[in-house]
């Protein structure tokens, strides 16, 4: 995870400043800091704001429930210094996330509820029931036509889906969709989608 605005040379309390001061409600037992380093930049200047810090954990669900508490309290300080955590993104989970920005904006104009969860998966909810859409981009070719074929077992809003691979298509200028979808349980459907270029829209 990523920390802004923890004071320079204080990399070695993160652990400690977390349990003690942060107190986040349901860490592991496990709870440790296995590695906490600066951002690989040049030291700031005296009146600058102090580099990032990056935080390893030994476990994913401290990592949730840490970047969770720090975004509802206001405890998030040290040294007068506003604390800000985040989820660090690779580069790929980062473009990823930056692909859904247009999708959601065009969801959320038809008042459909949707957000984006961890490192980079779409969640909707409509009619009642929720979809993950994890999605695989990929370019080769310049394929000029394009169409889509969505396979559908169970899915509750046919145009939903549609309206997500149509979204991308305009997106990436034409290319062939393939979806699918399994129940997992009740209310909780998962559609896997790919698209990709082609020329012959098959």
């Amino acid at each position: 995870m990523r920390l802004l605005g923890f004071p320079e040379r204080e990399e070695g309390l993160v652990e400690r400043w977390i349990r003690d001061v942060l107190q986040p409600d349901g860490l592991s037992k496990v709870f440790v800091v296995e590695h906490a380093q600066r951002a690989l930049v040049a030291p700031p200047m005296p009146v600058a704001p102090p580099r990032a810090i990056i935080a390893r954990l030994l476990n994913y669900k401290d990592r949730d429930c840490i970047v969770w508490t720090n975004r509802e309290t206001d405890r998030a300080v040290l040294k007068n210094c506003k604390i800000s955590i985040y989820p660090d993104y690779t580069n790929k989970a980062q473009t990823s996330r930056k692909g859904f920005l247009e999708v959601k904006a065009k969801l959320r104009a038809m008042n459909i509820r949707c957000m984006l969860l961890y490192p980079a998966h779409l969640k909707l909810i409509s009619g009642g029931k929720s979809y993950f859409f994890f999605t695989i981009l990929r370019r080769s070719g310049d394929g000029c036509s394009y169409g889509t074929r969505l396979d559908r077992s169970d899915l509750g809003s046919l145009e939903l889906a549609q309206l997500v691979l149509l979204v991308w298509m305009e997106r990436t200028g034409g290319c062939v969709g393939r979806a699918k979808s399994r129940s997992l349980h009740s209310g909780v459907t998962t559609l896997s989608a790919e698209w990709y270029y082609g020329g012959d829209g098959s």
